[in-house]
């Protein structure tokens, strides 16, 4: 007998190909069963809902109460659909045994995190992390990393003038010496970087990240004409991976921007599971329903209506479709899910 069932709903992992009503089963905190999932301890009626591999943001903060950008990963990632969450250079080598200590060990979210190449990560508006490369040890940096090679996934760098002064050449090449050091990826972050996107991408290679890219800002990946820059598309095709990065809003929103601009819902899936599951080298581990991997599930409704969701900028666009987390299963625990609707202020 399995321990819990998962019954009635479309099941959708775009990696294997999985696009099918079927149950779920989980035993002991890991999937047992795809298709029939036999007698159950426990079963939930999931009718209505598209269930998927555990959802993955790739670019989270979650250093609550050090970062000023700190959120509880609990009520803020695992409630609105998300089991793992990486976190993105919240902590550097000094401030990392906090970070593991206070938020990483007690939290039911799953979380990674990629380590600030400055030693105090990211702490506050007022001052850049790295406008003072004192900031930044190489040794410590590799050494915090090597400390931690189950949670810690790469080197973070801001690369944007109120971070790095005017010149992120310096900043760069810090982080790009951490990162080769210990093989991992480097992610980059570029909103208002003064030198154009086409120096940076020179630096990456495959498996590296560009964040926030998504935008017209300085140090984007669009020219001054508006067109894609060509080595944009030359460094996509070389392996850089080049992630949306939209903060200030819920992740499943994120989702629904993304199917609103075009995207069908597999590759809407496939972008927030196998993929960042593969950016971060935990594919078969994290993003997947396969038999024996960790029980990760998310279940959402696609909710028809007219929905005003905000860009970047403010400005809002009327969505069609709206992806509502409703529930979520976490190493085999199921959490019923409180969705607020955005815009109205309302829960259901």
């Amino acid at each position: 007998m399995t321990d819990l069932a998962l019954t009635g709903s479309r099941v959708l992992d775009p990696g294997p190909g999985i696009d099918d009503r079927l149950d779920i089963g989980v035993t002991a905190g890991r999937i047992s069963a795809i298709g029939d999932a036999g007698p159950a301890a426990e079963t939930i009626d999931a009718s209505g809902l598209v269930l998927v591999p555990g959802l993955v943001d790739l670019h989270t903060h979650v250093y609550a109460g050090v970062s000023h950008y700190g959120i509880d990963p609990d009520a803020h990632c695992l409630r609105r659909g998300v089991t793992t969450a990486v976190d993105a250079g919240s902590a550097g080598a000094q401030t990392f045994p906090g970070f593991y200590r206070y938020v990483i060990q007690p939290a039911d979210t799953r979380i990674y995190a990629f380590l600030h190449v400055a030693v105090q990560g990211m702490i506050t508006r007022l001052v850049g992390e790295l406008e003072d490369l004192r900031w930044a040890s190489l040794d410590q940096a590799v050494a915090r990393a090597r400390e931690h090679p189950d949670l810690i996934v790469g080197v973070k760098v801001r690369l944007g003038y109120q971070m790095v002064g005017n010149d992120p050449e310096p900043a760069l090449r810090l982080a790009r010496q951490a990162a080769g050091r210990l093989g991992l990826p480097l992610m980059v972050h570029i909103i208002d970087m003064r030198q154009p996107i086409t120096w940076l991408l020179r630096h990456l290679g495959e498996g590296d990240i560009v964040t926030h890219c998504f935008h017209a800002n300085e140090g984007g990946i669009l020219a001054p004409d508006g067109r894609l820059f060509p080595a944009v598309a030359s460094a996509r095709a070389r392996g850089v991976v080049f992630d949306v990065g939209h903060g200030a809003g819920s992740f499943a929103t994120t989702l629904s921007k993304l199917l609103h601009c075009g995207m069908s819902l597999a590759d809407v899936v496939a972008a927030t599971t196998a993929a960042p599951a593969a950016a971060i080298r935990r594919s078969g581990e994290v993003g997947t329903l396969a038999p024996g991997r960790t029980a990760d599930l998310t279940g959402f409704e696609l909710r028809a209506g007219e929905w005003m969701l905000p860009d970047g900028a403010g400005d809002t666009e009327a969505v069609g479709t709206l992806i509502v987390p409703r529930l979520v299963v976490r190493a085999g625990t199921v959490h019923r899910l409180e969705t607020v609707i955005p815009g109205t202020g309302s829960a259901s």
